[in-house]
């Protein structure tokens, strides 16, 4: 008998909180078949755990293969926690990429040499020569163009 519980984040519903942080809604799965909802309010304190009663066994067996914890802590809420905020870094780097794609079929993108990784900069003119030129006048060598071809 197989005795691994696979828990999964099945939907995911985030909105800003009340000082502007990550509040969330999750749908749990375990092993493909929903368990019950979390919510992270952001008020602080515990996750709010939802757990329909046809369900009780099922998540109560899921428990039961977890290690010991230290009182008070909640080694659920830890895992729900780490898959909530990857899935959050994956969505944020596909809006980010299809962002990026986008400016770059209109406008002349690129980023100076001291800029962070995750930022670019925009010029609202199509890349060209004269763009080429009038960026490297500005900003010197420190200046990285996307829109150029890899060589």
């Amino acid at each position: 008998m197989n005795t691994t519980q696979t828990l999964t984040i099945k939907t995911l519903r985030t909105w800003r909180d009340h000082d502007g942080g990550v509040a969330y809604q999750a749908t749990l799965g375990l092993n493909g078949r929903t368990v019950g909802q979390v919510t992270e309010d952001g008020y602080g304190g515990a996750l709010l755990y939802k757990i329909p009663s046809h369900d009780a066994p099922r998540w109560a067996a899921y428990l039961a293969t977890l290690p010991p914890a230290e009182p008070y802590q909640d080694v659920v809420g830890e895992q729900i926690d780490a898959l909530v905020g990857a899935f959050l870094e994956a969505r944020e780097a596909v809006r980010f990429q299809r962002q990026l794609a986008k400016a770059l079929t209109t406008k002349t993108v690129f980023r100076l040499a001291t800029d962070p990784v995750s930022e670019y900069r925009t010029l609202n003119a199509p890349f060209s020569d004269h763009v080429r030129q009038f960026l490297v006048g500005k900003y010197g060598a420190a200046v990285v163009i996307l829109n150029t071809p890899l060589v």
